[in-house]
């Protein structure tokens, strides 16, 4: 082979290298940066790959780039380099912050921003009872999870008293249901379990997370010091992803945002999805994978973005949505003293401000909750209500700071049996999408809240026995207005504090169901979910503690499970979580390699076919100009003529 055949030959494979460089940039693109996306994405990237982390919204905390200050700032030391979302004590008004909310989905609370709704809670975490994961697959056992959870709970630096003095404040209010909780309830005060067994009859301080008087979360936790460490890992923010196209062999091939830039995956890529409950089935089904019927609604109204041949059937798309349900009841202390401390929007203690500002101590360096207790009735092995004791309360309809010895307690069913599908809205289908300017493909509110009667009746039940507590214990009760049947009936009835959303929403993409083992959408080679979509069942517990621990499982899950050319056969999902008569006709599928190619390849086969051609059919290869070969061969001579 002469010198320049050579030269043409290390050409194009250069230009093969640069072309697929240049154009298949990601080995993961993930999807969310929340509570799991935020460690999904620095551990992915700490394998070597190339890794992009997509969010909607915009910079939170100051350490990302976040601005976000309240008006008092100005008026305080110690303000700089420091947002809102950096304060614990801030919970309410974030939740006032329209821009750092979807605002589409306005009747449930869903963070869009770095860190997601982990940036806006109230900091509760922790692990669920052991037995909670006994129906779940293989792997996802509490044996196999404990050491993720542990793992995630010493990054995220769990304390019961968060300020930076080690003191805990607004005990006011806390102290106050410790002797009802004794005297009424039957509730010995002991410290958290951290894996929630024995925790019925129980009352404690609270787990939380935070440093040094300072909000602390997954993304401050891991992906802060992850983009510091690993070149490879870039974030972008305000980058709505609009929906996955597929390619014919069912994998994803880019990403679409909604500002129509489409990003490129590597020809060995995948997509994770950790955008969310609410979120990731949206975009599944925008993607085109999803139960046919659904998929051919939205196709009818033109929300479909991948062509039908692009399809993956799943039925379990949305398939077991489920959330906690809150009722709120409201007492008043007799002779209870100013124990109310009121983390209010509008009046902020001005004191209490100072002194958060000056060394990150006081009641604003706390999320809010002051105790953590459950009930159950007899022969119950697992708490059927939580109850959350709250600092505040309400007298009348006047200013709430004018109530100093009322505080709340919220009261969560533990296990509520009501599920809903995940639904977007399509014309002339009923859709409640919490406002009036409900658009086509918007998220339409589930029908969970006290929705089955023995979520009613387990509710009625708490507040019942709570009330008569309050009452024995010479409380004046605020909300309902007694403990007798009719009132607390009516209360259920006709008010919308009663039975509230805890916007813990889960199973719209169960493990077993919608998801494999490996976390891998069934029906798709490289599109993956790690958020709390795939938990199959409701918690005894906050979901956010399992998101954790998801993430940092999903991590080793997707690096194992990459384009393994072992996988086997789909026959649809166990039957414990998708009965067969619940799932539109599902044929068998059968896992296939990507039909995606590197481009270095391709040009460099294409470069050796013409050089051979050349050879074996001469041609002329000159310029245009006739004078110089435009690959630097010489001029093929005639032959002589016949």
């Amino acid at each position: 082979m002469s010198s320049k055949r050579l030269l043409f030959l290390t050409a194009t494979l250069f230009f093969g290298l640069i072309v697929d460089v240049a154009f298949c940039k990601y080995d993961f693109i993930v999807v969310g940066a929340g509570a799991s996306g935020c460690i999904v994405a620095p551990g992915l990237a700490g394998t070597g790959k190339k890794v992009l982390l997509l969010e909607a919204g915009i910079p939170t905390a100051w350490k990302f780039g976040g601005r976000e200050q309240a008006d008092f700032f100005a008026r305080h030391k110690g303000q700089k380099n420091f947002t809102v979302f950096d304060m614990p004590g801030m919970t309410a008004k974030l939740r006032k912050l329209k821009s750092y909310w979807w605002e589409n989905i306005p009747w449930a609370l869903q963070g869009k921003g770095i860190g997601g709704s982990g940036m806006m809670n109230g900091g509760l975490t922790m692990m669920p009872p052991p037995s909670d994961f006994d129906s779940w697959p293989n792997g996802w056992q509490f044996e196999s999870m404990e050491y993720f959870f542990k793992e995630t709970f010493k990054k995220l630096r769990l304390t019961t008293t968060p300020s930076a003095d080690g003191i805990f404040y607004t005990q006011g209010a806390g102290e106050a249901f410790d002797k009802l909780a004794k005297n009424q309830l039957g509730l010995e005060k002991v410290p958290l379990n951290m894996t929630s067994e024995g925790r019925m009859g129980t009352s404690s301080m609270l787990d939380v997370s935070a440093m040094g008087g300072e909000r602390m979360d997954a993304c401050l936790a891991y992906l802060a010091p992850g983009l510091e460490e690993h070149k490879n890992l870039e974030l972008r923010t305000g980058a709505e992803v609009k929906f996955i196209r597929m390619n014919g062999n069912s994998e994803a091939s880019h990403v679409v945002l909604t500002s129509g830039e489409e990003i490129l995956l590597n020809w060995k890529g995948s997509v994770v999805l950790t955008a969310g409950p609410l979120n990731t089935p949206k975009l599944l089904l925008r993607s085109g994978i999803g139960p046919v019927s659904h998929l051919e609604s939205l196709r009818k109204e033109g929300l479909m973005l991948n062509g039908q041949q692009f399809w993956v059937e799943n039925g379990a798309v949305g398939r077991y949505m489920h959330d906690h349900t809150y009722s709120l009841m409201n007492f008043k202390v007799p002779n209870g003293g100013n124990f109310s401390f009121r983390y209010n929007i509008d009046k902020y203690d001005e004191s209490a401000l100072a002194k958060y500002f000056q060394d990150r101590t006081g009641p604003y360096a706390q999320y809010g909750a002051v105790r953590l207790a459950y009930l159950a009735r007899p022969n119950n092995p697992q708490p059927e209500v939580e109850l959350l004791v709250m600092p505040s309360g309400q007298e009348g309809s006047g200013d709430e700071r004018d109530c100093d010895s009322c505080y709340r307690i919220l009261l969560m069913l533990m296990n509520p049996k009501a599920r809903d599908h995940f639904k977007l809205k399509i014309k002339g289908e009923e859709c409640d999408c919490g406002n009036a300017s409900c658009k086509i493909g918007d998220v339409c509110k589930p029908n969970l809240y006290l929705a089955e009667k023995q979520d009613r009746e387990t509710m009625t039940w708490a507040l019942k026995k709570v009330a008569e507590a309050a009452n024995a214990e010479g409380y004046k009760m605020l909300m309902p207005s007694g403990a007798d049947d009719a009132s607390i009936q009516e209360y259920l009835d006709k008010m919308p504090v009663a039975k509230l959303g805890a916007s813990h929403f889960a199973g719209t993409c169960a493990i077993g169901a919608c998801v494999s083992e490996q976390l891998n959408v069934y029906g798709t080679g490289n599109v993956y979910v790690a958020d709390s979509s795939i938990i199959p069942e409701p918690l005894h517990g906050h979901n956010v503690g399992l998101v954790f621990a998801i993430g940092l499982k999903a991590v080793e899950d997707i690096k194992n499970a990459r384009h393994d050319a072992e996988k086997s056969d789909f026959h649809g999902a166990p039957k414990r979580y998708v009965p067969v008569s619940d799932v539109e006709t599902t044929s068998e599928r059968v896992w296939r390699k990507s039909s995606s190619f590197p481009v270095w390849p391709v040009v460099l086969v294409v470069g050796v076919v013409v050089m051979f051609a050349y050879r074996l059919f001469p041609f002329n290869l000159l310029s245009k100009s006739g004078k110089k070969p435009l690959l630097g061969f010489k001029k093929v001579p005639k032959g002589p003529p016949v």
